[in-house]
C-alpha cells in the first residue's frame, strides 16, 4: 500500500504539460521546453535515489520511526530535522531523507543548478530575484514527485524515514494513519515562530543567502494554518517535541517533549512562546475579520487527550471552544 496515492504523484507531474499556465508566467523559457525540463528531471532521478535513499537499511528489531517536521515555512524545520538527526543518531542516524526542497531541488545539478539556475538563465531574467523564484516554481513540481516517489519506496522498504515538510495539508491524517498502520513509530517535531520573525527570516534567505524557497503567500497561509492541524499531530504520533524560534538567525530552541504520555519541559520561555503563539492563532481564528470562525481546542486540552491515550482514559479534547474576547 502506497503512503501517497498515484494520483498525487500524477498530478505533480501533470505540471510539466504543456498546457500548465506556468509556462505562459514565464515566457523566457515556453511551453516548447516543457519536454526537455521533464528530461532533466528523470535524469535527476538517480542523483536523489543514491543520496537519500540507497545507503538507507531497514530496522532490525524493532518498529521503523517516521520522523517529521510540522510547521509554517522559515519556523526552522530543516535545520532542526537535522540536528536532531545528529544528537540522537542511535535512533535516527540511518534514515531515508525525504525533502522536496533540502534534499530535493538543492540536489537536482541537471533541472535546478545546471539549467534553471544556470548563467544563461539568470542572464535571460530581469533580476536575480526573478531567476531564483522561476527556477523555484519551474524545478518544485519535479522535487515534489521524485520526493514522493522516494517516500513510497522507503515506506514499502520500512526504512526509517526522515520527512522534511510543513505537514499542513489537510490529508495528513490520511498520510499520518496510512504510516501507522504500515507499522511505523511516528515522532514528530513541531517548529513555531512569531509571523514578523518568519516574513523577515524569508526576506534574508533570498537577499543574504541567495536561496528562494517560498512566497510570501505561502509564508502567510500556511502559518495559519499549522495551529488547525495541531490537534492532528498530538492524536496521531506516539511521540513529539516541540520547538521555538526566535530570531532569524537563531536555531530553533526545544520547547518540550512528549513521549509515553508524558510532557517534559526542557525551556520554560520557549514553551511558553509556543503556547502562546497558539493561542493568539486560535483567538484569530474565533474572531476573524471576515469569514466562518473556526473554533479550536485549548492547547492544555491537547495535551491532556495526548496523556490519556497513553494512560488508556480515552479522554478526547473534542466539541466547541470559544477564546475569551480580548
Amino acid at each position: 500500500m502506497s503512503v501517497i496515492s498515484h494520483e498525487i504523484i500524477d498530478n505533480w507531474k501533470k505540471q510539466y504539460d504543456g498546457n500548465n499556465p506556468l509556462w505562459a508566467k514565464y515566457p523566457q523559457i515556453g511551453r516548447d521546453k516543457a519536454d526537455y525540463i521533464k528530461t532533466l528531471v528523470e535524469r535527476d532521478r538517480p542523483i536523489l535515489h543514491q543520496i537519500c535513499l540507497q545507503d538507507t537499511v531497514p530496522a532490525q528489531g524493532r518498529k521503523p520511526v517516521y520522523l517529521a517536521t510540522c510547521g509554517a515555512p522559515l519556523a526552522g524545520k530543516s535545520t532542526t530535522l537535522e540536528q536532531i538527526m545528529a544528537v540522537d543518531s542511535e535512533r535516527y542516524g540511518n534514515m531515508a531523507k525525504i525533502d522536496p526542497d533540502r534534499w530535493g531541488m538543492a540536489l537536482m545539478a541537471n533541472t535546478y543548478q545546471d539549467y534553471l539556475m544556470g548563467a544563461g538563465m539568470i542572464a535571460d531574467a530581469e533580476n536575480y530575484e526573478q531567476a531564483q523564484e522561476r527556477a523555484y516554481d519551474i524545478a518544485r513540481p519535479g522535487s515534489n514527485y521524485l520526493t514522493l516517489e522516494m517516500l513510497n519506496e522507503a515506506a514499502e522498504r520500512k526504512l526509517d524515514i526522515a520527512h522534511g515538510t510543513t505537514m499542513t495539508s489537510p490529508h495528513i491524517n490520511t498520510l499520518l494513519s496510512t504510516i501507522k498502520a504500515q507499522g511505523y513509530e511516528i515522532d514528530l517535531l513541531l517548529c513555531s515562530a512569531e509571523d514578523d520573525m518568519r516574513a523577515d527570516a524569508q526576506q534574508y534567505r533570498a537577499n543574504v543567502q541567495g536561496y528562494y524557497q517560498s512566497t510570501p503567500e505561502d509564508v502567510k497561509s500556511k502559518g495559519i494554518v499549522f495551529p488547525q492541524r495541531m490537534q492532528t499531530y498530538f492524536v496521531m504520533a506516539d511521540n513529539l517535541s516541540i520547538f521555538w524560534r526566535e530570531g532569524v538567525t537563531e536555531n530553533a530552541i526545544k520547547a518540550a517533549t512528549y513521549s509515553n504520555g508524558q510532557k517534559t519541559v526542557h525551556n520554560e520561555k520557549a514553551y511558553e512562546n509556543f503556547v502562546n503563539k497558539y493561542e493568539a492563532d486560535r483567538y484569530t481564528l474565533a474572531y476573524p475579520e471576515q469569514g466562518e470562525a473556526l473554533y479550536l481546542c485549548p492547547f492544555s486540552r491537547i495535551e491532556q487527550a495526548y496523556s490519556a491515550r497513553h494512560t488508556n482514559t480515552h479522554t478526547s479534547p473534542g466539541g466547541l471552544f470559544l477564546p475569551s474576547i480580548k
